[in-house]
């Protein structure tokens, strides 16, 4: 194979894959997953702020992200259940990081 060949070939890998990517952006399917999971991560703050704003009831922060898990589990089905899911474990993580671990104050150097 002659190195203009070799180089021809990588370029056309490259702009086969960009051309993936482009479509991935661009797909609708990605995007309602992306919003499924900022959901999931939005649900347990909002949910923590109502109860606790009206004095009901006060719980650790990552009670509310569990229990915004099992609750998807019984309301969605199939892939949005899961994606809500994975952004309330991620409400659940980055609150033991930060309050728990305080790991974010010791990386932000406070």
């Amino acid at each position: 194979m002659a190195p203009t060949d070799a180089v021809t070939d990588a370029a056309e890998s490259a702009t086969d894959t960009a051309q993936g990517e482009l479509g991935r952006l661009l797909d609708f399917g990605m995007w309602f997953e992306v919003i499924l999971v900022f959901a999931g991560y939005l649900l347990p703050f909002f949910v923590k702020s109502t109860l606790e704003g009206r004095d009901i009831i006060t719980l650790p922060n990552e009670v509310y992200g569990l229990a915004m898990i099992f609750g998807s589990g019984y309301v969605l089905s199939g892939s949005h259940r899961h994606s809500v899911g994975l952004g309330s474990g991620v409400y659940i993580a980055e609150n033991v990081v930060s309050n728990r671990l305080e790991i974010t104050d010791t990386l932000a150097g406070n």
